[in-house]
């Protein structure tokens, strides 16, 4: 099935990171790539917050911690 192999950008669907990864649950998708929690690019999340958000994605595969760095 196509749905085993497509994945989303959480913050592409929602800023609230469980909000996104509800939705993603719904539609029957199994990977998520992270960008943003609560706001803030994975490259800046502390170990509390990575520990808080651990888990959190159920039975959803998190394939990517993506962050988005700009080289200006």
């Amino acid at each position: 099935m196509i749905l085993d192999k497509v994945g989303v950008i959480t913050d592409e669907v929602s800023a609230d990171l469980i909000e996104a990864l509800d939705w993603t649950a719904e539609q029957g998708l199994k990977h998520v790539e992270i960008r943003m929690v609560d706001g803030n690019n994975v490259i800046g999340l502390n170990d509390d917050q990575i520990q808080k958000n651990s888990g959190r994605s159920g039975e959803t595969r998190t394939v990517c911690l993506g962050s988005c760095l700009t080289v200006i």
